[in-house]
């Protein structure tokens, strides 16, 4: 992560720690691994709100566990789980929002970056740009062969990094400009 101290840094640690979170969730079926994900993650979105895209990760990662939990009878209880992360998600996220930036400064958390978006000056700057080819190559390379030792061992809970690297890449390809930091996603 110490590509450069930026603001994005501690926001990708904080997001990194989400998900060990909701993995020991998996194992051990505490809630409170849940709401320490649901709080790692909103303190990340607090710091950088880029990984506010990891929420429905995480959401579908628990939803998908509980349908596929042949224990549970009823859809109320299969995504009972999933419905405690997001509603501890929102709720800690409200708190943090209202609490540290004010409803009436929440435009400045994205408002820097839509306009950065419009200046052509910054269209140059793409992801193929911020990684040269053969880092995609290698990192493509890790997430594939990542996924297939998660299928071979049945380690299901690896597929998280999986989708955290599938969504990144797929949200920031045509996205412009893409910053350094956005590239560690």
């Amino acid at each position: 992560l110490s590509v450069s101290v930026m603001i994005g840094l501690p926001s990708l640690t904080l997001a990194l720690g989400a998900f060990p979170s909701v993995i020991l969730w998996h194992v051990y079926r505490r809630n409170i691994w849940l709401l320490i994900s649901a709080l790692l993650l909103c303190l990340s979105a607090a710091t950088k709100m880029f990984t506010l895209f990891l929420a429905p990760i995480i959401f579908l990662g628990i939803a998908i566990d509980g349908i596929l939990n042949q224990r549970q009878s009823s859809w109320s209880k299969k995504i009972r789980h999933s419905i405690i992360w997001s509603a501890a998600f929102i709720a800690i996220g409200a708190i943090i929002i209202l609490s540290q930036v004010g409803i009436e400064n929440i435009h400045f958390l994205v408002g820097g970056h839509a306009s950065a978006r419009d200046l052509d000056y910054f269209q140059g700057i793409t992801l193929g740009k911020v990684i040269k080819n053969d880092y995609r190559i290698f990192i493509i390379g890790l997430t594939i062969w990542g996924t297939i030792i998660a299928f071979k061992r049945r380690q299901w809970q690896i597929l998280y990094f999986t989708a955290w690297s599938a969504s990144s890449f797929f949200l920031l390809i045509n996205h412009r400009p893409v910053w350094y930091h956005h590239a560690m996603l």
